[in-house]
């Protein structure tokens, strides 16, 4: 259905208030030029200046590989994958009516799950929005074929299966208290303080989200680094300046 897995509109994807420093050409930098992802390596800094250019870019530079991925989203299975991680880094809650229409999809289903959780903070397990038996989904990851060559492992291997019906059911219930055109990330709009309960109770990968997110919202702040030792974290998160 082209009309399921159109991109979002671009001018959804709002501004973060205190942009970074980000490739000046989000298009081009984050490898969307023809051919540009033919190696893993490709494909992971595709992504990771993709996640810069959200996290802590301008609406312009936002809305640019916006366009750029709803273009090539319907053809390329990667660049629609991309695609949809964008609309969650967003952190936009107008992005969620499109994230609900991709869900039925059972290739990108769960990826779309963890979108819409990263911007509600619906976490599926536990307020019973996932399927708890798998759906009949296509083949991923490392087969027995001797054949196959691709020994790459499913991304999407440990997030639960999103339930559509009843995700439907509670954004008709919940949607209205979250304020469009706000950055929000696990369901709390984006501040200081939000995002320092993120790093201390978040997963890995929202962590890196808030890391991000607070150099962006507070310039000068340094990084976080959520891969130092547990003990160093914890003694960084004790301080305000983190």
């Amino acid at each position: 259905d082209p009309a399921a897995t159109a991109a979002p509109a671009p001018e959804t994807f709002a501004a973060t208030p205190a942009p970074m420093a980000t490739p000046a050409d989000p298009a081009a930098d984050a490898g969307m030029a023809p051919g540009a992802v033919d190696s893993d390596a490709a494909a992971l800094q595709q992504t990771q200046a993709a996640a810069l250019t959200m996290l802590c870019g301008d609406a312009d530079r936002g809305r640019a590989l916006v366009t750029e991925l709803g273009q090539r989203a319907a053809t390329d299975p990667a660049q629609r994958r991309l695609l949809i991680k964008c609309s969650g880094w967003s952190g936009d809650p107008r992005v969620v009516p499109w994230l609900i229409q991709q869900m039925p999809d059972l290739k990108v289903a769960r990826l779309v799950g963890e979108a819409f959780t990263t911007i509600t903070g619906a976490d599926l397990a536990r307020l019973d929005l996932e399927n708890i038996h798998q759906p009949d989904a296509p083949p991923s990851g490392p087969s027995d074929d001797p054949d196959d060559d691709d020994v790459s492992m499913d991304e999407d291997d440990s997030l639960p299966w999103p339930n559509v019906e009843k995700i439907r059911g509670w954004w008709s219930r919940e949607g209205a208290r979250f304020t469009p055109g706000v950055r929000h990330l696990l369901g709390e709009p984006v501040d200081a303080a939000s995002l320092h309960r993120v790093l201390q109770d978040g997963t890995q990968r929202v962590r890196s989200q808030a890391a991000y997110l607070r150099c962006a919202i507070a310039p000068g702040t340094p990084l976080f680094n959520v891969a130092a030792p547990q003990w160093r974290q914890v003694r960084a998160l004790k301080t305000p300046a983190g």
